[in-house]
């Protein structure tokens, strides 16, 4: 989910079906599965973003027609992500 108030930006990430994802296997992080799966921003959202829970910061990248944030590195610390806009 992507929200917006003035300049001020929030994302949460969550994945469905993690345990299928892993195959029945119950270990974090969960970076591994995704592999070079992005999630797409939508157009004029920041380019670099914190990420509240593991305290990363993120920046994203130019994908085919927009930006997007990798979510392996989303996840790479813990199962879900709370980002918000970083100073541009």
């Amino acid at each position: 989910f992507c929200r917006r108030k003035g300049g001020s930006w929030a994302v949460t990430v969550a994945p469905r079906f993690a345990l299928t994802l892993m195959r029945g296997a119950e270990q974090l992080p969960l970076a591994g599965v995704w592999e070079d799966t992005y999630i797409r921003l939508p157009d004029k959202a920041p380019g670099r973003w914190n990420e509240v829970l593991s305290g990363n910061t993120l920046v994203s990248r130019q994908l085919g027609g927009g930006a997007g944030l990798s979510v392996a590195e989303l996840l790479s610390v813990f199962p879900a992500a709370l980002l918000m806009s970083g100073d541009e």
